[in-house]
């Protein structure tokens, strides 16, 4: 199963590899100057990947004001230096009655194991608080305009108690030339600690699963450099949910010319199509913005539905 997922984007992968060999120096990747891959900033294995101070807000938001709220708005702040980096991340989610707040502080280190490759390494602790708020949507019986089914009156609902979880994620990457290889683990630890002790795995409560589900993301990204600064940038993921029976695979394409402007494309096995494209404005600020839609009917609720993503980064 997960050897047919994976068989073409490493096929493509081994391929440029073996093709463009020697032909590159190892540095910043251009599309780290655009937050549109996820793992630059969430990612503790990349915390410190800029070195100088790093800071941005990213948001990402979708359905009408009519209908249920979906959206999340994330504040991150990074730097390091050659072999250690410090990141934190505080990030709000507005979902239907549910709003979620989290706060994120990793470590990461780094090494190379030769001039063509270099590694990094990192882990992070999350606090989550989760509070449910049913009298935002009293409403009597009536067809949801999310789901599109027969809701019963919520008017007898009563709202449960905040919840709040402690979590660990961990983060690994690696670097040869010019391909860009990452790998990054949320709230996996009671998975990987309950067949040994049960005690260490009690310590991150499996209740968390409810609200925060065990991931596995695992990305790939190759920079082509052409003349005048131009970059393009092709690369795929597998994002697994523990709790659902298939991973979500998705193949993105970026664009970009020199850090001055940006364009990037992705598609996903959901049915998930983005654009992003961003800027940069003056010195090292840069914004992006983008939107995505579910085109195919392979998700409950999302059909149709626009999701737009806008972001802010800096360097100090």
């Amino acid at each position: 199963m997960f050897w047919k997922i994976f068989k073409a984007p490493v096929l493509l992968i081994s391929a440029i590899l073996i093709s463009f060999y020697g032909h590159a120096q190892q540095d910043e990747m251009a599309i780290s100057n655009f937050p549109v891959l996820e793992d630059f900033s969430t990612n503790p294995a990349l915390f410190g990947y800029w070195q100088t101070p790093s800071f941005g807000i990213i948001y990402n938001g979708g359905l009408e004001k009519h209908q249920f709220p979906n959206n999340q708005t994330t504040l991150f702040y990074n730097q390091g230096n050659e072999t250690n980096g410090f990141g934190a991340e505080f990030s709000r989610k507005a979902q239907g009655y549910s709003t979620q707040s989290n706060f994120k502080l990793g470590y990461s280190r780094s090494g190379t194991v030769s001039k063509s490759l270099k590694w990094r390494a990192g882990g992070a602790i999350k606090y989550a608080h989760i509070k449910n708020d049913y009298e935002s949507l009293l409403f009597p019986d009536q067809i949801d305009p999310y789901y599109g089914f027969v809701l019963e009156s919520s008017e007898g609902l009563s709202n449960n108690s905040p919840s709040s979880f402690v979590t660990a994620e961990f983060g690994a990457s690696l670097q040869y030339h010019k391909l860009m290889v990452n790998i990054h683990g949320e709230n996996i630890a009671p998975i990987l600690l309950s067949g040994e002790d049960d005690q260490k795995a009690e310590f991150f409560s499996s209740r968390s699963y409810d609200y925060l589900p065990a991931t596995l993301r695992v990305n790939a990204v190759y920079q082509f450099t052409f003349a005048n600064d131009f970059f393009l940038s092709p690369g795929f993921q597998i994002n697994s949910d523990f709790s659902k029976p298939n991973p979500v695979s998705s193949a993105l394409v970026n664009f970009q010319w020199r850090s001055i402007v940006m364009a990037n494309y992705s598609y996903s096995s959901n049915g998930m199509v983005k654009f992003m494209a961003g800027g940069r404005i003056k010195d090292k600020l840069s914004l992006t913005a983008g939107a995505s839609i579910y085109s195919d009917n392979k998700i409950t609720g999302y059909t149709d539905r626009i999701f737009y993503h806008f972001s802010i980064f800096t360097q100090l």
